[in-house]
């Protein structure tokens, strides 16, 4: 039954953790721009969290300053 609530939603079956399909570039040190490491990994985990819904198959971030 389609939730008319979300009729758009749709989320894939993820087959892989996404420690498995992610990576991370070279950084600039966090406090460079204000922020921490702790805010940097939090970041990161809002992204793997996201993939993990199934809702993003993929999903590309750059964050710039």
């Amino acid at each position: 039954m389609v939730d008319l609530m979300r009729p758009l939603e749709k989320r894939i079956r993820v087959q892989y953790a996404a420690e498995e399909v992610t990576n991370r570039a070279p950084e600039a040190d966090p406090a460079s721009v204000g922020m921490t490491e702790n805010a940097v990994d939090n970041i990161w985990k809002s992204v793997e969290s996201l993939y993990e819904t199934g809702l993003h198959p993929a999903v590309g971030l750059c964050i710039r300053r």
